[in-house]
């Protein structure tokens, strides 16, 4: 995608099949017309028409006793077809397991999702006190370094259309300035890595690198989170960011896609 987000180039129905779609968290949750409408906000007429397109696409089913929807069994066959991406993620969390090991402090895997970046995967460190970001829920980007390193994979000009509100402080140390951010992305291209200094969660530092897949793309991310009070020198922090973008390359060399 080159320049900003021109979003007068996107299939409007293809969106919008999409949308519905991603109204159903579950393979046996069954949703009715207005449920979507309410969901993505959207006419029922038009979300009728949306589910009888994918319907007949084999998509959907309609239960003729609710007259709601659920998927259907046809997304066995893209979860056949996605069996290496299964084989990656088995791969990557034993690489995060190892690095676990080697540093003693909680290994994040994460994706971006429009502007916020989703949790795929932790393992959790040892100690009692620790951070508690949870899989599956959606975290800023622009204030993490997770978040960060899945921005680069835009032009700067783009990240305007991304963010068009004002960014939220989440703690003292949070860089709302659009500019500055575009600067540390920038740095981040350059050293291959990122740090966040207690930008989204006080008392804890982290730094992450990205994953790799066909063609350099980053298509994930990798962090160790750490309590601040259990950083004792600015080496501990420079070992742990060596661990982290080694096994970052050792992951994106097992992503051949």
């Amino acid at each position: 995608m080159n320049g900003k987000i021109e979003q007068q180039s996107f299939i409007q129905a293809l969106v919008k099949g999409l949308s519905v779609l991603e109204c159903f968290e579950s393979d046996s949750e069954e949703l009715g017309v207005q449920d979507i409408s309410k969901k993505i906000d959207s006419p029922e007429a038009t979300v009728y028409r949306t589910l009888s397109t994918l319907e007949f696409k084999g998509y959907v089913i309609q239960n003729p006793e609710t007259k709601k929807y659920r998927l259907s069994l046809k997304f066995l066959i893209f979860g056949s077809k996605m069996k290496h991406i299964l084989k990656w993620q088995e791969k990557a969390k034993q690489l995060m397991l190892e690095l676990n090991e080697k540093c003693g402090e909680t290994v994040n895997l994460a994706i971006r999702e429009d502007d916020k970046l989703v949790y795929l995967d932790k393992v959790d460190c040892r100690h009692v006190l620790r951070p508690n970001f949870k899989i599956g829920v959606r975290y800023p980007t622009y204030c993490t370094a997770l978040g960060r390193v899945l921005l680069t994979v835009f032009p700067e000009e783009a990240l305007d259309s991304l963010f068009t509100t004002p960014l939220e402080p989440l703690t003292p140390y949070t860089i709302t300035d659009l500019e500055k951010i575009k600067e540390k992305i920038r740095e981040i291209k350059k050293q291959g890595y990122a740090i966040d200094n207690e930008e989204f969660c006080l008392g804890v530092r982290c730094v992450a690198a990205p994953i790799k897949g066909f063609g350099g793309n980053t298509v994930a991310a990798i962090s160790v989170s750490i309590p601040t009070i259990r950083i004792e020198s600015d080496e501990k922090m420079e070992h742990i960011k060596d661990l982290v973008v080694a096994t970052a390359k050792k992951i994106s060399g097992e992503l051949n896609f």
